[in-house]
């Protein structure tokens, strides 16, 4: 399967949030974090869920 390459969006730059998200998408940085450092979920897991590469939440 071919990786898809996304870029983080500042929030300056953003017309649907007022924080970094994920290009094309409704994710947040602020969502990934929270789940990953705040929650404790394994960063493979929360890549599965919302459908990114796990390089892409480091």
């Amino acid at each position: 399967m071919p990786k898809t390459e996304y870029r983080i969006v500042s929030g300056e730059n953003s017309e649907i949030h007022d924080e970094p998200h994920i290009e094309g998408r409704r994710l947040t940085v602020l969502t990934i974090h929270a789940r990953v450092g705040g929650r404790g979920l394994d960063p493979q897991t929360v890549a599965d869920r919302h459908e990114v590469d796990v390089a892409d939440e480091e």
